[in-house]
Parts: C-alpha cells; sequence; structure tokens
C-alpha cells in the first residue's frame, strides 16, 4: 500500500478519533443537562404540592366577586359617557398625528428633494467635464490615427525599397552572367577567326590584319565551322536585356527611395501623439461608460419647481398641524373632566375592579390560576418522571461514546504505526516525507518531460551519427576567400548603386522642388493681392487699431459695461449712493488687458480712482456687488440658469458699524432683500453683528473630542 494512502488511513483515523472525543464531550454535557432538570423538576413538584393554601384562597376570592359584581353595574352609564369622550379625544389625536405625519414627511421629501437637485447639479457639471473631455480625447484619436497611417506608409515603402533592392540584386547577378557569357563567345569568335587567318599567310607575304612580314607565333588548332556568329550576336543581345533589365531595377529602386523619403517627411511633419491609439480608445470607451453611468440628464427647472412646489406645501402643513393640534387640546381637556366624574363615583369600588368587563377578567383569572394550580401539580409529577428518564438515557449515551472513543483512539494509533513502518520500509523519515509531498500533484507531467526528454537525445544522436558517416570522407573546401572577395565585390557594387540612385533622386528632387517653388511663389503673390483687404480686417480685430483694443477684447468689454451696470444696482444702496464702478480704458501698469480694469468713481471727490486704492471694506463690498451683478446678468440672458444661492465666508470685520448703523448695516439689509425673492443667502461670520442680523443658522464649537455643530435662531 503507497504511503500516501497510509497517510490518509492514519489522518481519517485521526479526525475520527477527535469526532469521537468530541461526541463523548457532548454526552456528558448532556448527562449534566438532564441531571439539572431532573433535579429543576424535583424541585417543581415540591413548590406544586405546597399549594394546597393558595387554591382555598383561590376559591374565597370567587365567593366575594359574585357581590361586587353587582356594583360594577351602577356605573355603567357614567362609563359611556366616559368612552365617549375618549373616542372624541382619540379622533382628534389621530388627526393631529395624520397632520404631523404628513408635516414630517413632505420636510423629508423637500429635503430629499433639496439633496437630489443639489446632486444633479453636480453630475450635470461632472457630465459637461466628462463630455469635453471626450472632445479632447477624440481630437487626439484622429491625430494618433493620422499618424498611426503615415507610420504605416513608411513601413510599406521600407518593405518596397528592400523588396526592389532584392529584385536589383537579382538583376544584376543576370546582368553579370549574361556579360561573361558575351566575353566568352567573343573571344572564342576571334580564335577561330584567328586560325582561319593562320592558314591563309605566306612566309615573306605581309600580314592582312597588321602587315607585318613576319609571322613567328600563328595561331593553330582546328577552327569551328558554325553556329559562332549566332552566338555571339545572341549573347550580345542577351547583355544588352540583362543590362536594360538592370538599369529599370536601378531606377524603380531610386523611385522607391524617393518615396520612402518622401513618406519619411510627411510622418515628421504629423505631430506625435501623446497616448497610443489603444490607450485614447480605452481613454474614450472609459469615459463613454462614466457618461452612461451618469444616467439620462435631469431637467433642473422642473425639479426646482418641484422643491418650490414640496415648500409651499410644507408652509401649508405647518399651518394644518397648528389647527389639529388645538383640537386636540379642547379634546383632551374634555376627557380630563369626564375622568374626573367617572373617578368620584366608581371609586368606592375596590382597586381593579371598576367595570363589568374587570369584574369577568377578575373571575376568569381566579379560575384560570385555580385551573393552573392543578395542572402545575400534574405536570410537576409528569415531568419528575420524564427527567429521570433522560437521565437515564443520557447516563447510556455518555457510556456508548467512551467505547465509541476508545476504538476509534485505537484505529488511529495503528494506522499511525502502519504509515511510521511504510516510511522505514522505503529509507524515509517524516520530515523527507513531507519535503516530497510538494511534488506529488507534478510527478506524472514530471515522468512525462523524462521520457520525452530521453526519446530526444535518441534520436538527436542518431541523426548526429548519420550525418557523421555521411561526410566522413569528404574534404571540407576552403571558402573563406571566396567569401572574402564576393563580399567586397557587393559591397563596392552596392556603393556604386547608391550613389548612382542618389544622384538620380537628388536631380529629380531639386528639378520637382524648383517648379513647386515657382508655383508656390506664383501662388503667394496671387494670394497676397487676394487676401489684403481681409489681412486688414483681421489686423485690426486682433488689436492693430487706434485703440490697441483686440475684438475679443471689446466684445468682452461690452458684455462688463452689462455686468458693472447690474453690480452698481447693488452698490448704490450698501454705500448710500457715494461710489460708481466703471470701465477703465486704460491697462495701469501693462498689467491686464487694455479696456478690462475696473475704476471706482466717488461722487463726494468727483474723480474716479483704481479699484487698487480703496480700502479693505471698500474692496469687500465692491466684489459682493460684482458677484450679485454678475448672476444678475447670468440669469436674464439665460432664462435656464438660476443663480438662486450665495455664500459668504468673512469679510464683514473690515466693514464700519457706527453703533449698528453703518456699512455692515447697509449691506445686511441688501443682503436680507435678497432673501425675500427666490435667493438663499448664507454667512460665514465671527462678527457678532452678523450674527444677530442672521435668522437662523448654526454655531461650529471647538472641542478636546472635535468640532461640534449647534442651531441657533437669531433675534429676527
Amino acid at each position: 500500500m503507497k504511503a500516501r494512502d497510509l497517510e490518509t488511513a492514519w489522518h481519517n483515523a485521526e479526525r475520527d478519533s477527535r469526532t469521537a472525543l468530541n461526541s463523548v464531550t457532548k454526552a456528558e454535557g448532556e448527562l449534566n443537562t438532564a441531571n439539572g432538570a431532573r433535579k429543576e423538576m424535583a424541585q417543581k413538584l415540591v413548590e406544586a404540592q405546597s399549594g394546597e393554601a393558595r387554591r382555598q384562597q383561590v376559591q374565597a376570592d370567587l365567593t366575594k366577586l359574585e357581590v361586587i359584581e353587582k356594583q360594577v353595574g351602577q356605573a355603567a352609564e357614567l362609563q359611556q359617557a366616559f368612552d365617549e369622550d375618549a373616542k372624541n379625544e382619540a379622533s382628534a389625536t389621530k388627526v393631529l398625528s395624520e397632520a404631523v405625519d404628513t408635516r414630517e414627511r413632505l420636510q423629508s421629501r423637500r429635503g430629499a428633494t433639496d439633496l437630489a437637485l443639489d446632486q444633479v447639479r453636480k453630475t450635470e457639471a461632472e457630465r459637461g467635464k466628462l463630455k469635453i473631455g471626450l472632445v479632447e480625447v477624440n481630437r487626439e484619436l484622429v491625430k494618433a490615427a493620422a499618424h498611426a497611417k503615415a507610420n504605416g506608409a513608411v513601413a510599406e515603402a521600407k518593405r518596397k525599397v528592400e523588396a526592389v533592392s532584392s529584385e536589383l540584386a537579382t538583376k544584376t547577378e543576370a546582368a553579370q552572367a549574361a556579360d561573361a557569357a558575351l566575353v566568352e563567345t567573343e573571344a572564342r569568335l576571334s580564335h577561330t577567326q584567328a586560325i582561319i587567318l593562320a592558314e591563309k599567310l605566306t612566309e615573306g607575304a605581309p600580314c592582312p590584319v597588321c602587315g607585318s612580314h613576319d609571322h613567328p607565333t600563328p595561331a593553330h588548332g582546328t577552327p569551328e565551322q558554325s553556329g559562332l556568329t549566332e552566338a555571339f550576336r545572341g549573347a550580345q543581345a542577351q547583355a544588352r536585356t540583362a543590362a536594360e533589365a538592370r538599369v529599370r531595377a536601378e531606377s524603380e529602386l531610386g523611385s522607391c527611395r524617393t518615396q520612402l523619403d518622401e513618406k519619411k517627411r510627411a510622418l515628421e511633419e504629423q505631430e506625435r501623439p501623446e497616448r497610443t491609439l489603444a490607450e485614447l480608445e480605452a481613454e474614450l470607451a472609459r469615459l463613454e461608460g462614466t457618461i452612461d453611468a451618469l444616467g439620462e440628464a435631469v431637467d433642473l427647472d422642473a425639479m426646482a419647481e418641484q422643491l418650490a412646489d414640496l415648500k409651499r406645501k410644507v408652509t401649508e402643513a405647518e399651518t394644518a398641524e397648528a389647527k389639529a393640534r388645538t383640537a386636540a387640546g379642547q379634546a383632551a381637556t374634555t376627557l380630563a373632566a369626564s375622568r374626573a366624574k367617572h373617578d368620584t363615583v366608581v371609586g368606592a369600588l375596590p382597586e381593579g375592579l371598576h367595570t363589568p368587563e374587570a369584574v369577568v377578567a377578575r373571575r376568569d383569572a381566579l379560575q384560570h390560576e385555580q385551573s393552573q394550580l392543578y395542572q402545575a401539580l400534574e405536570l410537576a409529577i409528569q415531568g419528575d418522571r420524564l427527567a429521570s428518564e433522560a437521565l437515564t438515557r443520557a447516563q447510556e449515551q455518555l457510556e456508548a461514546a467512551k467505547r465509541a472513543r476508545d476504538a476509534q483512539a485505537q484505529r488511529a494509533e495503528k494506522a499511525k504505526g502502519d504509515f511510521g513502518a511504510r516510511l522505514a520500509g522505503v529509507e524515509l523519515d517524516v520530515a523527507r516525507y513531507e519535503a516530497c509531498k510538494v511534488h506529488f500533484p507534478t510527478y506524472d507531467a514530471d515522468h512525462k518531460t523524462v521520457t520525452d526528454h530521453r526519446e530526444s537525445l535518441i534520436a538527436a544522436r542518431t541523426t548526429w551519427q548519420n550525418a557523421r558517416a555521411v561526410c566522413g570522407d569528404r574534404e571540407r573546401p576552403d571558402l573563406v576567400p571566396l567569401q572574402l572577395a564576393l563580399d567586397n565585390a557587393t559591397q563596392e557594387l552596392n556603393a556604386a548603386n547608391d550613389a548612382f540612385s542618389t544622384a538620380r533622386t537628388d536631380v529629380s528632387s531639386l528639378a520637382k522642388f524648383k517648379e513647386s517653388l515657382a508655383e508656390a511663389l506664383a501662388e503667394t503673390e496671387r494670394l497676397e493681392t487676394e487676401t489684403g483687404p481681409l489681412r486688414g480686417l483681421a489686423e485690426l480685430a486682433n488689436g492693430k487699431n487706434d485703440f490697441k483694443m483686440t475684438l475679443e477684447t471689446f466684445a468682452i468689454g461690452a458684455m462688463f459695461d452689462q455686468v458693472l451696470e447690474a453690480a452698481n444696482m447693488r452698490l448704490d444702496p450698501m454705500t448710500r449712493g457715494r461710489y460708481r464702478l466703471t470701465r477703465a480704458l486704460e491697462a495701469s501698469g501693462g498689467r491686464g488687458k487694455r479696456g478690462l480694469e475696473i475704476d471706482v468713481f466717488d461722487i463726494n471727490t468727483g474723480k474716479a480712482r483704481s479699484s487698487t486704492a480703496i480700502s479693505g471694506g471698500e474692496t469687500f463690498i465692491a466684489a459682493l456687488a460684482l458677484a450679485l451683478g454678475l448672476a444678475d446678468v447670468v440669469e436674464s440672458l439665460s432664462g435656464k440658469i438660476r443663480m438662486d444661492t450665495i455664500f459668504i465666508d468673512e469679510g464683514f470685520g473690515s466693514l464700519d458699524t457706527e453703533n449698528g448703523a453703518g456699512t455692515l448695516d447697509q449691506v445686511l439689509q441688501v443682503l436680507a432683500a435678497l432673501t425675500e425673492g427666490n435667493r438663499t443667502v448664507g454667512l460665514i461670520s465671527h462678527v457678532g453683528l452678523v450674527q444677530e442680523a442672521i435668522p437662523q443658522g448654526f454655531y461650529v464649537r471647538s472641542t478636546p473630542s472635535g468640532s461640534q455643530v449647534e442651531e441657533r435662531r437669531g433675534l429676527g
């Protein structure tokens, strides 16, 4: 049997032994429980047997109750009147409770709608940001696609150059072979002609070729009789055809390299994207998913109208609650008077027996108690018997569990011994066996790997032996000199071809550039003539005018005038008509854009001064007036945009008070007037007069355990 199986049997036996031990513990607990139950039931039996006196007392109370029942009937009429008043009071209380529930429900809906409106505003703002990001990603995606296309065109041009270069090498080899064949054919033809001429030479006669009378080494041999001239002409034609093919290949290679250069220039002109296509597509998918996750767009105006309607309903519910509270108070007063009369009449009756129902309930309770006393005695006797039986069964189960525990312990000890004997038989100890266990899951795969390697090794050795047998009686040629000569010739040929192609390409490019430059110059002159008025208009719009002001600044200044006019309507009551904001046409100190700075006109002095030359309090008032004026202009220009909330954090400490009637008071009056409309004003301040002027708000107090918010209500 394998050691792994013996180890499993050992662990299973130990697990069963632990289970049997748990069974013994459980049986002992059940025995203790049964013993406790037996003692408890014995105690209950003693208590039930001692209840005879109580049973006699219950019988006497039943006899007295018959007399009391006749006296209770006299209070029936008073009870009816009291019940009617109680019904009226309960009805008024119910109406009040419903009014409170309605008011709380409406307040809860108002709060939830307010929170939802705020969340929707945040969501729509987030949607706007995401859409802007989406447009930017799409723009980058177009650039990245164009760059990738240009990059692919360069790669395709490179592949074409490589293919044409390979074809040129093939054509060059063919031309060289044709030239060699032509030289050989020409040599054969010349040798044959020399033999024929040598046969016609005569000693002392001049040679018909060179005119010499001496013929020291005339050609010898047998002349070939036919086919030499045709072979020579054929070799000439083949050499000429191969040379033309090589020239065409060189021309095509130059054209391909020109195209490659053009593609590279086009790629360099492309703007390199900051992110790859995959990253941009992932970002695009993420933005679209985020926008989809935001859900459909919500009508903010409709939600604002719903919130206003809920506020109105809350006010109506609060009025209804006050009316219901008054009615409930009146009903409670009437009920109290009726209760006093009823209590006076029935005060003489025994405690708890003032109504026929109470008497009946008391009689039923006594009869029930009497029945329970008899039943308790019987149940105690029966429970004592059952507890004795349960104790006996628990003792028997404990003995059986102990026997099972001992048997499982013996089985576990035997399994452990078998496992140890098996380890000893294979010369292993427990530590080495545990170290080998990590290889059990991969044993089959490891065995297959070793087998496959052994088979691959045998195949490789066979291949090596076969190759050695084939090459055993052969001599290896010396290829190094030949290879060096071939490499040198190839390099020289390639260098010459490259120089030739480069020169042709340069000539062609310069000719084309000359033509395109002439066309561009002509087109430039034509465009300058046609666009003269437009360029003059563009210069005016870009600030090259008498005012040195751009069209954008002029348009913003026109809108700025509207904002300043609306701000002056807010500033006038806060400064008692002393100050007015105007737009400065000249930039101060070279800072800012011309025509977009603010001057403050002082009515008292009749002069305007820079906004930087006013006090801190005046600066705060001017900034507040500008914020309110900007909100008024935005709302007037776009009916769908509502700026109904403004928060002001500090700044009031810089305003003079003049015993409560200074600039601070004027500012607070203007802010209070805003709240009379549909706007909400939130103030954050440590100034006491500002806190007194706030109708309702919160204190934020710092404590050792952290900040705490405390609600407060102002004098208003």
